[in-house]
């Protein structure tokens, strides 16, 4: 299953390597209109008991988790998208696509976990990666403005632009049974350590302990928060003041009227929100040791 436009400029190229490796491989490629059609053809795999690999960025990654946890389909990932967090914590190298093949032939099947996103709105979504609300869904909102750019880079030049306008917001945030309120510039509901193109916010976050680790960033300044930046993405900011770092397994989310909810790049819907862990809701195909060595 092929995203086009994954990956933005660079997606193009790769998405074409990638096309000819499958091929050669004997590998059907579908390519997908948009993430519904995506996901009808992806079921229907799925009900012939076939496998999908998922070839492209977050987004598209994540359509076709929710419709492999929901059929307890296989799947694979190639990342060439502009994010590929997802794939980061499969293990994969979001840089070497045609890398990421040899789960094709000699990848093995583990399962992973998923978060669950019930929203203000009565929708449910899972998602693969972290989820977010504050200062986090005004970057998301800039990035996906931004045509140039890619990974890192793309979150960081739209965070430094976002945090030089956003203003924090009261939030109540409960995390099993402890309560935090206050005005934080972002609370973040990790199930992989690294969103926005590979910025740690979650060191500690793993795909597959059945629990959410939840950053939240507060009681700092604008400035601060610049300086504080670059440990955010090196994931060093841990500890640090400012930086509260919490974990559990349901996570409740409430702030003013119009705040969103974020996850995978994507907006799911407004607050508030009760975010959960689905324990080893997908079955994924991973890389060995042997070639995460290589």
């Amino acid at each position: 299953m092929v995203n086009p436009s994954a990956g933005r400029r660079r997606g193009a190229e790769e998405i074409a390597r990638v096309g000819d490796a499958l091929r050669a491989r004997g590998i059907p490629v579908h390519v997908t209109a948009d993430a519904a059609e995506g996901a009808d053809v992806a079921a229907d795999a799925f009900a012939r008991g076939d496998r999908v690999l998922a070839c492209g960025g977050d987004g598209t990654v994540l359509g076709l988790a929710e419709c492999a946890a929901t059929h307890d389909g296989l799947l694979g990932v190639v990342p060439v998208g502009s994010g590929n967090d997802f794939a980061r914590g499969l293990g994969l190298d979001p840089e070497d696509p045609l890398a990421a093949l040899r789960v094709v032939d000699t990848g093995r099947e583990t399962r992973v976990d998923l978060g669950r996103i019930r929203t203000a709105d009565g929708g449910t979504r899972r998602f693969t990666t972290v989820a977010h609300s504050g200062l986090d869904g005004e970057v998301n909102r800039r990035a996906n403005s931004v045509t140039r750019l890619s990974g890192t880079a793309l979150y960081a030049v739209a965070a430094v632009r976002a945090i030089a306008t956003y203003r924090p917001t009261e939030m109540r945030v409960r995390v099993d049974d402890t309560e935090w309120s206050g005005r934080p510039w972002l609370v973040a509901v990790a199930n992989t350590p690294v969103y926005g193109g590979g910025m740690a916010i979650a060191p500690p976050a793993r795909i597959d302990d059945g629990r959410l680790d939840v950053i939240l960033v507060h009681g700092v300044s604008r400035a601060r928060v610049l300086t504080c930046f670059p440990r955010m993405i090196r994931g060093t900011h841990l500890g640090i003041d400012g930086v509260e770092h919490l974990r559990g397994t349901t996570v409740t989310i409430e702030g003013p009227p119009g705040q969103e909810i974020y996850a995978c790049g994507e907006q799911i819907g407004p607050l508030p929100a009760t975010v959960d862990v689905v324990p080893r809701a997908l079955r994924v195909v991973v890389p060995t040791a042997a070639d995460v060595r290589d």
